[in-house]
């Protein structure tokens, strides 16, 4: 989340307990709560107010996780009707879809590698990240990154011409990237 988004929910539980907190204490709250989903924060506000007195840090971690996992929650229950649905028509043989298998993984490779950059960009633009943290989740990114390069040349290669198409019809001059 943003510094802003934050901000938002903070001051929004300061002014429920009527608490005046520092500047230093909404950076150092940031700080540890700025890894996590604007809406997983404002669900952790609302309970957080529910409670007696302002809270310390740890409960507030807690009310994230706890947020966190009912938004899974949630999500996954949404996802399992569709899901079974196309489970059914996978087993029935009616449902197929057009990609060869290899054609699958290359796009699969191109879109993750494409999501693990743009991570990179973020941790790289981070300025609240220790530079320990920033260097351990640069290593770890950079790596990913060329995992799934290397799955990309092993596999684009391999393409028949017709889902080398495909291919790069979806993602263009991307593809040389």
């Amino acid at each position: 989340m943003t510094k802003p988004e934050f901000m938002g929910q903070f001051d929004r539980l300061c002014r429920g307990f009527k608490y005046e907190a520092t500047g230093e204490q909404a950076e150092a709250w940031f700080r540890r709560i700025g890894h996590a989903l604007v809406e997983d924060w404002s669900e952790a506000v609302t309970t957080l107010l529910c409670a007696p007195r302002f809270p310390l840090l740890d409960p507030v971690l807690a009310a994230l996780e706890a947020a966190g996992a009912h938004r899974k929650r949630q999500q996954i229950e949404r996802d399992k009707k569709p899901a079974s649905i196309l489970y059914r028509l996978v087993q029935e043989g009616q449902a197929s879809s057009h990609l060869s298998p290899l054609l699958f993984q290359a796009i699969k490779a191109f879109a993750g590698r494409d999501q693990v950059r743009h991570y990179l960009s973020v941790v790289e633009r981070n300025q609240d990240l220790e530079p320990l943290e920033r260097e351990e989740q640069e290593t770890q990114l950079r790596r990913e990154e060329v995992r799934l390069s290397g799955i990309l040349n092993e596999s684009v290669p391999k393409l028949t011409n017709e889902d080398l198409s495909v291919f790069v019809e979806r993602y263009g001059s991307a593809v040389a990237a």
